[in-house]
């Protein structure tokens, strides 16, 4: 299961990575300030795969002296700058 999450991270940090590649160079070469806005949106998405992996990482620590049960839920930690910085963005 884990492996499967990872595949499907790694193709979508390859796609938004790519197409944020691609944005920004269309921006940069026709001007419009939307196309970079676009871009932007887009290198945002690739941001918040980069903070799947790090959260899944640091999901698989072993429990330790200072967490003898488990270790804290960094999922959830990574998972709410996503709807924050969207509502922020807006705003």
């Amino acid at each position: 299961m884990a492996s499967a999450i990872k595949t499907t991270i790694w193709y979508a940090l390859a796609a938004n990575g790519s197409i944020a590649v691609a944005k920004a160079a269309a921006g940069a070469i026709t001007g419009p300030a939307a196309v970079l806005a676009k871009a932007a949106h887009s290198l945002a998405d690739t941001a918040n795969q980069v903070l799947l992996f790090i959260s899944l990482s640091l999901g698989r620590r072993s429990p330790d002296e200072q967490h003898p049960f488990d270790q804290p839920d960094v999922t959830k930690v990574f998972a709410d700058p996503t709807p924050v910085g969207s509502a922020g963005a807006r705003a």
